[in-house]
């Protein structure tokens, strides 16, 4: 991005954008709702990045309008990259929710780790731990295991 289109972006984003992950998920997002296209069309333009939603009439809450509304979202490392670009020109008040963000995507596990922890979790109570041993696959997945904590501890 240019200089202008950085400051641009960050500008709107400040006022008009939302940053967040999900707490169970660790799904990374940042999003933005409008009534007019032309805005979510040129931070798509200048970011390079994003998804545009139909103009659609949102649900019935405090936030909403009558209008139909288009939105532009962005998910998972992109919109970490975008995070990370504009965080130092935010507003204290959206560092600190690109810094939430940014964390509870950084304590993720991948589906593989979260496997193999419940796998392992379930495998090593009791005796049953002495009797997997015998099997390769088993002790492969013991092994992963202990490379996993080795690894986060």
């Amino acid at each position: 991005m240019t200089p202008f289109e950085l400051g641009w972006v960050a500008g709107f984003l400040e006022g008009e954008g939302s940053f967040g992950a999900h707490s169970k998920s660790f799904r990374v997002w940042v999003t933005a709702v409008q009534v007019q296209r032309e805005p979510l069309e040129r931070l798509r333009r200048y970011t390079h990045m994003g998804q545009l939603t139909a103009p659609r009439i949102r649900s019935q809450d405090r936030f909403s309008s009558q209008q139909p509304c288009s939105t532009w979202n962005l998910y998972g490392q992109n919109a970490v990259l975008l995070m990370k670009e504009l965080r130092d020109h935010m507003s204290p008040r959206r560092q600190v929710q690109i810094d939430r963000a940014l964390t509870r995507f950084a304590a993720r596990l991948t589906r593989k780790e979260i496997a193999v922890k419940t796998w392992a979790t379930r495998h090593q109570m009791g005796t049953a731990r002495k009797s997997a041993l015998k099997s390769w696959s088993t002790r492969r997945r013991l092994a992963a295991v202990n490379q996993l904590s080795l690894e986060s501890g």
